[in-house]
């Protein structure tokens, strides 16, 4: 009876400890919209009416979304607003903010494209542009012709 027991206590707690590895790897993605339809062609969603898609690292706010993937495991997240907007928050430095009329945020490569009066917001810097392309893991962009970068003065 008693090696039963701890032959018990030693599953359940493999088992528990295998559960809570699982939780901490999975990140939640929480969508708030007036309306959703999946869409079977394209293997995703489209959401529109207030649309805010919220996860542990990022959040985007717009009028209108198409998902591409399983709302869980997004690969990219394409939304129109006026304007569209994505904050992604980074662990050693300040969030990066952008916005325009059209964004496009890639899950997988970690990038954001933004047309329509985009601008963003990344570290000291403030840039605005009829286009942006913006990476994520490096910190580097890409603008159109019409761009023009502000560099706020970092007082320490």
């Amino acid at each position: 009876m008693y090696f039963r027991m701890i032959l018990f206590l030693q599953i359940f707690s493999l088992l528990l400890l295998s559960y809570m590895q699982s939780l901490a790897a999975y990140d939640p993605v929480l969508v708030a919209a007036e309306k959703a339809v999946q869409s079977n062609l394209e293997g995703g969603f489209f959401i529109s009416g207030g649309l805010s898609i919220k996860e542990e690292q990022w959040e985007i706010k717009a009028s209108t979304g198409l998902i591409s993937g399983p709302l869980t495991d997004a690969d990219v997240l394409e939304v129109a607003g006026s304007p569209a907007s994505i904050r992604y928050n980074f662990e050693d430095k300040a969030p990066f903010l952008g916005k325009g009329s059209l964004l496009t945020y890639d899950v997988v490569k970690k990038t954001v494209d933004m047309q329509g009066d985009a601008e963003i917001s990344a570290d000291a810097q403030l840039i605005s542009s009829n286009a942006i392309h913006y990476d994520l893991e490096t910190g580097t962009w890409e603008a159109g012709n019409d761009s023009r970068v502000k560099v706020r003065r970092i007082m320490r």
